[in-house]
């Protein structure tokens, strides 16, 4: 079984500029090409955050992508299944949080399989305070 860390996204500064009661999701990374790989896992490193003290939240994540053969430049995204973990005031600056797609063709939900997917950053404000971070992202992948 042969591993590969292929980079996802360099660091990159985010800030949600919203109200209290809103959401903003940003695209970090599009058309990541899943394809030929079987085991894969995301791993978000998470430079520093700016929620300390506050109920904010910011969860990164991804969307099930694909692309029409006829029409590649329509895209086919599953909007309605996030696949995320949550950053919050207890997330230590400095740390690597895992999101692994676990295996077994016909059992998992969308993103598992999908030839591609769509990483995301988003949050919704729930009370005053700054909502942003420093994150970056590889993917480890192994095809059998």
């Amino acid at each position: 079984m042969t591993g590969y860390i292929i980079p996802c996204f360099p660091r990159r500064d985010i800030n949600f500029n919203i109200d209290t009661g809103a959401s903003q999701e940003l695209v970090l990374a599009d058309r990541v090409e899943l394809v030929n790989w079987r085991y894969v896992s995301l791993m978000f490193r998470v430079h520093a955050h700016s929620l300390g003290g506050t109920t904010n939240t910011i969860l990164l994540g991804v969307y099930a992508q694909t692309i029409s053969r006829d029409d590649p430049g329509l895209l086919f995204i599953d909007a309605a299944n996030l696949f995320s973990v949550q950053i919050d005031q207890t997330t230590p600056s400095s740390t690597v949080i895992t999101l692994g797609f676990p295996d077994g063709p016909g059992i998992n939900p969308p993103p598992f399989h999908a030839p591609m997917v769509r990483v995301i950053a988003k949050s919704t404000r729930a009370a005053a305070g700054t909502i942003s971070g420093t994150f970056s992202a590889d993917i480890s992948v192994k095809d059998s």
